[in-house]
């Protein structure tokens, strides 16, 4: 969803709350930069030139939504015009975030806390039409990022735990925020979806995983919502899209963008999601330091104590809860998106669910 081009200076200056003179849509430089390559009816990145009345000028990107990311979502999974998969998807997708998708970002930058918002990308505003169907999130763009190295993973996990040391407990806010909170019902009526999905890559589960890691996924499978039931009750609001792809890296600060996707679940979900991404950059070793590091501070910082054996069950679940969810809509969206990363995140996702075996301190 575009602006109208007539509508479009009383909705800058609307949100920007300064008169206009001009507007210009400007060019990429990388279309790959703020929120990927999604370019659908549903979901648009645009850029302006911004000059305003008092002479002072700036660039703006406009990221706009429709309740249509929905549809579009389940028809660029539905590659193969699968009639069962279809029925599936559109019965069951909430447990792939589907649902307020489209508002829920707006609503995160009209609501985040103040203290938060440094570690957040800068939000000018936000705009709904009256019909409260499409919405605008203008922002700026960030250009000096740095790569990730290894050394901003530390920094980047001491982020991610003050959010959820400003949220944890409170689920308020998934009404605030239109969070997803999935309860032992969800994950049992969304079983037979999510089995769909992850036996459909079959041939190349076996590749991946070992075969006492496809059993371990098979029960899982079967029994998702009795391992959801033994978890204790540690849930805050996690990014739930927690890779560097979302995250910019500079020299003295880390800023988290894409909140579309954001969830109340178990803090575990961020780091393990991270990791899977990244995995291949460290030893297993490294590995479990950095899962001593989460679990310590992040204790530290709730003011809270889990067993060690709970601890275990939390992130056995979050590494499986991933495999067969988030890990398997990338493998279907790289059927027609080619995904160059795929491949690795499935080696990584093996190679964590044999970590995550081990014993934790």
């Amino acid at each position: 969803m575009t602006p109208e081009k007539e509508n479009l200076k009383k909705i800058f200056e609307k949100v920007l709350k300064k008169d206009i003179v001009k507007i210009e849509e400007l060019k990429f430089e990388d279309k790959e930069g703020i929120t990927g390559k999604v370019e659908q009816s549903s979901v648009n990145l645009h850029k302006y030139g911004i000059v305003f009345k008092d002479g002072l000028s700036k660039e703006v990107l406009v990221k706009s939504k429709s309740r249509n990311i929905i549809k579009n979502g389940i028809r660029l999974l539905n590659h193969d015009n699968d009639i069962y998969l279809l029925y599936l998807l559109t019965r069951y997708h909430k447990v792939l975030s589907f649902d307020k998708n489209y508002i829920r970002e707006l609503k995160f930058y009209e609501n985040i806390d103040i203290e938060l918002k440094k570690y957040t990308i800068p939000c000018y505003g936000c705009y709904k039409n009256s019909l409260q169907s499409k919405y605008l999130i203008f922002m700026r763009e960030i250009k000096d990022s740095l790569e990730f190295d290894k050394g901003y993973i530390y920094k980047t996990l001491d982020v991610i735990i003050k959010f959820h040391r400003q949220y944890y407990g409170k689920k308020e806010y998934c009404a605030i925020y239109k969070l997803n909170c999935y309860t032992n019902y969800d994950y049992k009526r969304s079983r037979k979806l999510l089995s769909y999905i992850f036996h459909k890559f079959d041939k190349e589960n076996k590749v991946y995983f070992s075969s006492k890691g496809l059993e371990k996924i098979e029960n899982f499978l079967e029994n998702i919502h009795i391992y959801h039931k033994n978890l204790p009750e540690h849930r805050s609001l996690t990014h739930n899209d927690f890779t560097t792809r979302n995250i910019f890296f500079r020299k003295e600060a880390v800023l988290i963008y894409d909140w579309e996707l954001a969830c109340y679940q178990n803090p575990e979900h961020d780091l393990i999601e991270f990791l899977i991404f990244e995995l291949h950059k460290f030893a297993d070793d490294e590995v479990r330091e950095l899962i001593t590091y989460y679990k310590n501070n992040l204790l530290s910082a709730l003011n809270i104590n889990i067993q060690k054996a709970d601890y275990e069950r939390i992130l056995e679940f979050n590494t499986l809860e991933y495999i067969v969810n988030k890990l398997s809509v990338y493998r279907l969206a790289d059927v027609s998106l080619k995904l160059r990363f795929i491949k690795q995140m499935c080696k990584n996702a093996a190679r964590m669910l044999l970590i995550i075996e081990e014993k934790f301190e």
